[in-house]
């Protein structure tokens, strides 16, 4: 890849944005399309019998075969209710990487296209944008390249509602607990349930990802247009 003398825009930022969001819709569609294909596949004559024999040959044993049966029979209900939920995960690590890539990028070229150096405070929180709030990603991009990048208040809210369940799927196994019931503006929800979602909860805040990589990649592509080849 070379910054040609008139680029409008450089590539990297264009290419971990399309790239972040090509492989966001594909993890939906494989959950999708792994969920279909299973629930089919376990319906069929002899489906159960047949899998345990696979297992067994590929090298598991019949006592961990019978003691991991019965765990799935004793909490299936849960493991039912939440197997689709993994992609949200999937999707919020991918907008991680993105972002962690985006600010990588700008912390490795800024001193080349500005001729001066980031403050170390600036660098901190741009090789460590990936493991801040999605909000506070945005401030730290915005204070650091100098542009207002305005996401709108519904925008908003669904990333913070996804963030809240996201975080319930990794450290409370997607049960609701008192801190999502202070933070969360979607009501009905009881401590201690599970906090479920459909395709079209998902859908609007996988939605609000793109619109957010859009408003983010441009302005970074078109002020860095003169940073050097770049590549992750």
């Amino acid at each position: 890849m070379e910054t040609l003398p008139r680029a409008k825009a450089h590539k990297f930022p264009i290419q971990i944005a399309f790239q972040t969001m090509e492989f966001m819709q594909g993890s939906i569609f494989h959950q999708i399309l792994s969920d279909t294909a299973s629930g089919q596949r376990v319906r069929q004559r002899n489906a159960i019998d047949e899998i345990e024999q696979e297992l067994l040959q590929e090298g598991m044993d019949k006592s961990t075969w019978e003691e991991s049966w019965k765990y799935l029979q004793k909490y299936q209900e849960i493991f039912t209710k939440s197997a689709r939920q993994s992609v949200l995960i999937t999707l919020r690590s991918q907008w991680d990487w993105y972002i962690s890539h985006l600010g990588k990028f700008i912390n490795d070229n800024y001193l080349y296209v500005f001729d001066k150096e980031l403050s170390s405070n600036k660098q901190k929180d741009l090789l460590r944008i990936g493991f801040k709030e999605i909000t506070h990603q945005i401030k730290i991009l915005s204070k650091v390249i100098n542009e207002n990048i305005d996401i709108d208040l519904q925008t908003k809210d669904y990333l913070n509602e996804m963030s809240l369940v996201r975080n319930l799927g990794l450290h409370n196994r997607w049960e609701v607990d008192h801190f999502y019931l202070q933070k969360t503006k979607s009501s009905g929800w009881k401590f201690r349930e599970v906090r479920l979602f459909e395709i079209n909860e998902l859908e609007m805040w996988h939605s609000s990802l793109i619109r957010l990589i859009n408003s983010t990649w441009k302005p970074v592509a078109i002020k860095f247009k003169d940073a050097p080849e770049y590549t992750i």
